[in-house]
């Protein structure tokens, strides 16, 4: 009876100890397994990868600007460039055959082969228009282009020409100027007749007399600019 409870014991111990063998021999290979380890939302969210970057909450609303933008390129609008308010005058009509040649000719004969030869028209020579000129011109031109061909040589000599309906009268340059009757408001020329021209130009964004200096270099001997205090014009007469 002793020796099978001896024995029974033996076999307890003995099975005892295997199980904490294989116990002990499991927990060997742990080392060698992957750990896992489980992170929450929160520590994904606070990673960032390399390529991922943040937008702060400036650069959302800017971005949300951006989308109400539209995408159309918007042209510039068209404007036309005025068309200047004096301009050449346009001839009409047929053309002559001149060739001129004169040396020191008499002011009086080039007139009067000019004027009542050539053009055949009426007009009156003041008696103090005298002395020689030099005049040499050919080709194809004109009636009215030799009248005022003619009317730039007579302003060297200090003349000019005044066309008083059908009659033209040549005169000193200095006396032209008070003889002149056009007088033109704006930016409308009427076509060209008289040899001085008087414009009123209303002004909108200068004053009159800080255009006076401006404008003064681009006219004639005969031309002037004149202004009346403040007053929202400028009054131009040029030939």
């Amino acid at each position: 009876m002793n020796k099978c409870m001896f024995l029974a014991g033996v076999i307890i111990l003995l099975s005892s100890s295997g199980c904490k063998e294989t116990q002990i021999k499991q927990s060997d290979f742990t080392p060698f397994k992957v750990p896992v380890t489980l992170s929450s939302t929160a520590e994904k969210a606070a990673e960032k990868k390399p390529w991922e970057f943040e937008i702060s909450p400036k650069e959302a609303v800017s971005g949300e600007k951006r989308e109400g933008i539209s995408d159309e390129f918007i042209y510039k609008q068209e404007t036309t460039r005025p068309e200047p308010s004096l301009r050449r005058p346009e001839y009409t009509g047929e053309k002559i055959d001149i060739a001129f040649n004169f040396d020191n000719a008499e002011l009086k004969d080039v007139l009067q082969i000019i004027l009542g030869e050539i053009l055949n028209v009426n007009y009156i020579l003041d008696k103090r228009v005298a002395g020689n000129i030099n005049l040499h011109a050919t080709g194809q031109i004109h009636k009215e282009e030799l009248i005022a061909m003619l009317n730039t040589l007579l302003y060297v000599y200090d003349f000019a020409i005044m066309k008083d309906g059908d009659l033209y009268r040549i005169l000193p340059k200095a006396e032209t100027r008070p003889e002149t009757n056009i007088i033109v408001y704006g930016d409308k020329i009427p076509p060209y007749d008289k040899s001085i021209i008087v414009q009123i130009v209303p002004l909108q964004y200068e004053i009159p007399k800080n255009l006076n200096a401006t404008l003064r270099p681009f006219m004639t001997s005969v031309g002037n600019v004149v202004t009346h205090g403040d007053s929202p014009f400028i009054v131009l007469v040029e030939a």
